[in-house]
């Protein structure tokens, strides 16, 4: 088996300039406890906060995260969360049900290599959410993942809520 990776450079967000809001006037983003933290204003529209996934091959992948707010946040096209490519024609959607409902999983396909974009909406309204434990990996590796009961890793730390693997 070839060595598991997770696709974000950085799943336990610090600010090290990866993320980027598209239209900082209209979205703020920080970081905190690891987490990436997104607040919104009265008219955000669809402003997000992404990241780049460059050089991505075609094929099956896995997005997943936790998200998290203290208020009842209303989104742009009613998701927290898409994948796109550069032209942001979107690969993938998490809608906004998935919000304060533990992780989130997204399954998608890439049909081409190709840079992708992550993107998580920010709050159409005053609000903040907390995005975290983020992974990205090919649907292969979320597999043998889950068989060995770890739902996410950075490198350092690992979530294991199924304890059947070794």
């Amino acid at each position: 088996m070839s060595e598991i990776r997770n696709l974000f450079t950085d799943p336990v967000p610090t600010g090290a300039g990866t993320w980027k809001a598209n239209n900082p006037d209209k979205a703020g983003v920080s970081f905190a406890n690891g987490q990436l933290l997104v607040q919104g204003y009265e008219t955000t529209g669809n402003t997000f906060v992404y990241r780049s996934a460059p050089s991505t091959g075609a094929g099956d992948y896995v997005l997943s995260f936790i998200s998290k707010s203290d208020s009842s946040p209303t989104f742009f096209e009613n998701r927290v969360c898409a994948v796109t490519n550069t032209n942001y024609n979107i690969l993938g959607v998490v809608k906004d049900t998935a919000l304060n409902n533990g992780r989130a999983i997204l399954r998608f396909t890439n049909p081409k290599q190709q840079d992708m974009k992550i993107l998580f909406q920010a709050p159409n309204k005053a609000a903040s959410v907390a995005y975290g434990r983020m992974l990205l990996c090919t649907a292969d590796d979320y597999e043998h993942l889950l068989g060995l009961g770890v739902d996410w890793f950075s490198g350092d730390d690992i979530l294991k809520t199924n304890v059947r693997g070794a």
